[in-house]
């Protein structure tokens, strides 16, 4: 993981690299609005699955594809097209003053000559 690799280099703490991907996550697009833009659920779909929700042990995607609304294909485009929309880490880094932009890229490459 490029946040552990920052940490063991010394550029980053535990507390900082938290409060990131803390972030990170923060900004990710929900899936319930995402499969209402890509079309792939209706308004009156996408709140039927929030009210069920409340109910449900299961996650959005598990209880849309439960109740009907999409099929397993489109859970797993979702998914994906999910973990698109999420901000890379290195950008929040920065964004968050804690790496130059230069480091960020200096240490990606050399996290991704080392995978």
């Amino acid at each position: 993981m490029f946040g552990k690799h920052l940490i063991d280099r010394g550029l980053l703490g535990e507390d900082d690299l938290l409060r990131a991907l803390e972030q990170q996550a923060s900004q990710k697009m929900s899936i319930g609005r995402l499969a209402f833009e890509l079309g792939m659920l209706d308004l009156d779909q996408v709140v039927e699955i929030l009210e069920a929700l409340k109910e449900s042990p299961l996650r959005f995607c598990s209880l849309a594809v439960e109740l009907g609304h999409l099929t397993p294909e489109q859970r797993d485009q979702l998914l994906t097209a999910q973990e698109e929309t999420r901000t890379p880490l290195g950008q929040i880094l920065v964004e968050m003053g804690l790496l130059s932009p230069d480091v960020a890229i200096q240490e990606l490459e050399a996290y991704e000559a080392q995978s």
